[in-house]
């Protein structure tokens, strides 16, 4: 996600995109700065294989629907920053987490699959980067909302909250980055990967 192209109001960077398409073997998916059918069909053409849907929802969701029409539901995540509310409850945040848009997070995730979208990514940005564990209740509790898949993101510290995550909830997949990014107490920058040993306790 190149969370800074939609809040500079600018498009993908298409060049570096493709160069990252063409050094991946795994299912690429691109977000930020996606406006219009144009974008979409570049992005497709230079070889990722899903875009991701946010900003751009709250001024146009019908965009999702014509892009369903035209490359298939399955190409299409729509994303959400989800913020817990004080007292209790939670709502659909804007703008990177400035704006309280006062959507219902549930409510919202159903009327994004009744207009086409073929995923749900649900950001848990109270969670994003503090490594302390999914928010379990509000990722089930969209999951079993939906018929539609959804991917868990914010908290992931270690791949014990990814087992959690699939054992306490219906979601299809977890995101994780700070998890790939920081290694030990202190937090250190060190790109790391699950072993298999760890990935064999997500299936078990």
């Amino acid at each position: 996600l190149d969370i800074d192209a939609s809040k500079e109001q600018r498009r993908p960077d298409f060049q570096h995109i493709a160069e990252i398409c063409s050094e991946s073997f795994i299912p690429f998916c691109y977000g930020g700065g996606i406006k219009t059918l144009d974008d979409a069909e570049k992005l497709f053409t230079i070889g990722v294989e899903k875009i991701s849907l946010n900003r751009v929802l709250f001024n146009d969701k019908k965009l999702i629907t014509s892009m369903a029409h035209q490359f298939g539901s399955q190409s299409i995540v729509a994303a959400m920053d989800v913020r817990k509310k004080w007292m209790s409850g939670y709502t659909v945040m804007a703008e990177t987490g400035k704006v309280n848009t006062r959507l219902n997070p549930i409510e919202y995730a159903r009327e994004l699959e009744q207009l086409g979208a073929g995923e749900l990514l649900i950001n848990a940005i109270d969670r994003d980067g503090m490594m302390n564990g999914y928010d379990i209740p509000l990722m089930q509790e969209i999951a079993s909302a939906v018929s539609i898949p959804v991917i868990a993101c914010g908290g992931a510290g270690h791949i014990q909250h990814i087992a959690e995550l699939f054992q306490q909830t219906q979601v299809s997949a977890a995101a994780a980055g700070s998890l790939f990014v920081f290694k030990g107490k202190h937090r250190a920058v060190l790109i790391n990967y699950p072993s298999p040993k760890e990935l064999k306790t997500l299936v078990t």
